[in-house]
């Protein structure tokens, strides 16, 4: 599966990630939110995000696709969108058929073990990835 962020994000460069991250967050915390007393405020919860990507194979597919003019534009979206919240990165995984997927299994898997068995999460919540509408 692949998971990009809108054309008028990543052609703007630094600004565009930026503008990408707050897009993100603001969708997380409405999210967030919609689990009614799950959260206690959903407005303060550190929100930590990694994203996983091959960075040079993601360009080139977005330049040959017309979604940017230059490979370099995608290294300053993802500058913006890493310096814009403390708890965001971008891990560039380099080539290899599911390197970002073994990466995002992988990470997850731990994220579960540290979680309490009983633990609530509210209303059905569950764990969860479908493309991003941001």
């Amino acid at each position: 599966m692949t998971y990009q962020f809108h054309e008028k994000y990543l052609s703007r460069g630094l600004a565009g990630g930026q503008a990408a991250a707050d897009q993100f967050m603001e969708k997380v915390r409405e999210y967030l939110s919609s689990l009614g007393s799950a959260i206690d405020d959903p407005k303060t919860v550190p929100v930590m995000v990694k994203a996983y990507a091959n960075l040079s194979g993601l360009a080139q597919a977005c330049v040959r696709d017309r979604k940017l003019s230059s490979v370099g534009d995608m290294a300053q979206f993802w500058i913006g969108f890493t310096r814009r919240y403390p708890l965001v990165d971008f891990v560039d995984v380099g080539s290899g058929k599911e390197e970002a997927d073994n990466k995002l299994r992988s990470n997850c898997a731990r994220i579960l073990q540290a979680m309490e068995p009983s633990a609530d999460l509210g209303r059905g919540a569950r764990f969860s990835h479908r493309q991003s509408p941001v």
